[in-house]
C-alpha cells in the first residue's frame, strides 16, 4: 500500500486502551492495528478510517432513517449507543455496538442495515472486501497498488483548468479538436504521459475517468480529471523537498502552465 505522505498521526496503544475502557467497547483488532501503524486517513479515495466516534449517530436517531425489523443487527434504541469507526465518501457508516457481535453498515441510500462479520483479515484486505461489496464493478479492485492518504493537516491543494485557447500545439489545435470533449480528454492524457516520462512518478494510477501521478517529493500527487477533460489538481505538502533550490511543485506548476493548464 502506497502512503501518500510520510507524516502520519498514528494512535497510541494506551489511547485506544483508555477509550475501550471508558466506553466498554472492544475495537476490532485489525482496525486497532491499522490505527497504530497508519493513523486516520482515506484509503483509495473512498474509505475513511477514523477514530471511534460515539457521538456521530446521535443526530440521526430521531429521523428513522433505517429499518429495525427482526433481520436488523441493532434495535432503534441501540442506535444512539453505536460507535462509528469508518465511513465512505458517499456517507455510508461502519459502526459497532458493545452488545452486538461484529459490525454493521448504516447505508446512506438504503433503509436496510447490513451486518458485517469480523474476519481474520488485515484491515486493508477488509477495506478492499467492503469496497467491492459496496461499489461492485465501479470499484477498481484490479489496480496494482492501493494508496492511503493520512489526515495530518499538512496538505495543500490547488485546482487548475485547461484553457484550450492557450494550447499552441497545432496537432491538438487543428480543426478545433482541442475544443471537443474527446480532444480535451486525449490532451490531458497526453500531458499526464509527458509529465510521467519527464518526472518518473513513484506511483502511476490511470483509469478511464482519472489519472494520478504520485511523487514523494510532493508528499502528494497530481490528479487529472479525464471524465470532464478540463481540470487538473495538485495536492502537496508545504514541506515538499526541493530540486536545485526550487520547490518540485513549482516545476510541475510551470509545466502545466506551459501546456495551457492554469
Amino acid at each position: 500500500m502506497y502512503r501518500v505522505s510520510s507524516h502520519r498521526h498514528r494512535c497510541a496503544a494506551e489511547e485506544l486502551d483508555t477509550w475501550e475502557q471508558q466506553h466498554a467497547v472492544k475495537l476490532p483488532l485489525a482496525y486497532r492495528q491499522f490505527l497504530l501503524e497508519y493513523g486516520q486517513g482515506t484509503y483509495n479515495d473512498l474509505f475513511h478510517v477514523e477514530m471511534p466516534d460515539p457521538e456521530r449517530l446521535q443526530e440521526f436517531a430521531e429521523y428513522g432513517l433505517w429499518e429495525h425489523g427482526h433481520n436488523s443487527p441493532i434495535t432503534a434504541s441501540q442506535l444512539t449507543e453505536c460507535v462509528v469507526i469508518a465511513s465512505t465518501v458517499d456517507g455510508d457508516m461502519l459502526a459497532l455496538h458493545r452488545e452486538v457481535t461484529g459490525g454493521f453498515w448504516l447505508p446512506r441510500h438504503s433503509e436496510q442495515i447490513v451486518a458485517v462479520a469480523w474476519q481474520d483479515l488485515v484491515w486493508e484486505d477488509f477495506m478492499k472486501q467492503q469496497l467491492k461489496r459496496l461499489y461492485g464493478e465501479m470499484y477498481p479492485s484490479a489496480l496494482h497498488e492501493s494508496y492511503f492518504e493520512p489526515w495530518n493537516g499538512r496538505q495543500q491543494h490547488e485546482f487548475l483548468m485547461l484553457h484550450a485557447e492557450d494550447v499552441l500545439d497545432q496537432d491538438w489545435a487543428v480543426n478545433g479538436f482541442i475544443n471537443t470533449l474527446e480532444g480535451k480528454q486525449s490532451y490531458l492524457r497526453a500531458v499526464a504521459a509527458q509529465l510521467a516520462n519527464q518526472y518518473e512518478p513513484d506511483l502511476n494510477m490511470q483509469t478511464v475517468h482519472t489519472g494520478k501521478l504520485f511523487y514523494r517529493a510532493l508528499e502528494g500527487y497530481i490528479r487529472f480529471n479525464y471524465a470532464y477533460g478540463n481540470e487538473v489538481a495538485l495536492f502537496y505538502e508545504s514541506s515538499q523537498s526541493t530540486d536545485g533550490g526550487v520547490a518540485f511543485v513549482e516545476h510541475i506548476r510551470r509545466q502545466l502552465h506551459a501546456a495551457g493548464i492554469k
